[in-house]
């Protein structure tokens, strides 16, 4: 991980490698080279795929997809979790306890009657998926590009060299400025990032703008229900 500015210069340099005769872990799932693991960062969704194959395993778990939650109930014993399968068949299972993962706009959360308590920035974020090997500009496995304002950035590898790299940087609230603006100019803002390289020659494989929030539940459980992931807190790592 290291420390940028804009044009390159490295302000603070994270290395490993310092540690890896004091610790047994002198790395992160996103930097694996002491373990001869060099070209597999570990991304979301490489440890989702590993968390799911792992529940294979165990013959009581079963995982489902294409499953809307539309209602949750409890009693002193239990806790219902029914909906509808997005082939219009109605589901419903019980359970000792339940757990609500299911992100900032959850329904187990709304469900239980809680809300997301504190507040939203006013500034959002662009997140942009690229295929370019950002290695090649001076960027390491991960980077916080510190510059003035806005122009902030966090750029890093999302996976193994197929994959492509992430490049998050700071934009203007909704209220000054609609997505279609926004999207716009994401070639004009790219260019400080992408060091001379032309944006016709990146490919970008994905676009999301994000709010900036600083919110949490009251509590992280209400009877035998559990909130758990943005479903309990949303607070950017900004």
């Amino acid at each position: 991980m290291q420390l940028q500015k804009p044009d390159g210069t490295i302000i603070v340099n994270n290395d490993w490698g310092i540690i890896k005769d004091l610790s047994p872990y002198p790395y992160t799932l996103m930097h694996l080279v002491f373990l001869n693991l060099a070209d597999d960062r570990v991304g979301q969704h490489t440890l989702a795929e590993i968390m799911l194959k792992h529940c294979d395993n165990y013959p009581t778990t079963k995982v489902l997809f294409n499953h809307e939650v539309q209602s949750v109930t409890q009693n002193e014993d239990s806790v219902t979790v029914s909906g509808v399968q997005t082939n219009g068949e109605p589901f419903s299972y019980t359970a000792s306890y339940g757990v609500g993962a299911d992100g900032g706009k959850s329904t187990v959360r709304k469900q239980l009657g809680m809300t997301l308590d504190g507040f939203t920035w006013d500034e959002s974020y662009l997140a942009t998926n690229i295929f370019y090997p950002f290695e090649t500009l001076g960027y390491a496995e991960a980077n916080f590009v510190v510059g003035g304002g806005r122009d902030w950035a966090i750029v890093c590898r999302t996976g193994d060299k197929q994959a492509p790299w992430r490049c998050t940087y700071g934009e203007v609230s909704s209220k000054e400025a609609s997505d279609e603006e926004v999207y716009a100019r994401v070639p004009q803002r790219l260019a400080k990032y992408l060091r001379g390289v032309k944006y016709e020659d990146v490919k970008i494989e994905a676009i999301a703008r994000y709010n900036v929030h600083q919110r949490c539940a009251k509590s992280f459980r209400v009877g035998r229900v559990f909130l758990a992931g943005d479903a309990a807190h949303l607070t950017q790592p900004m």
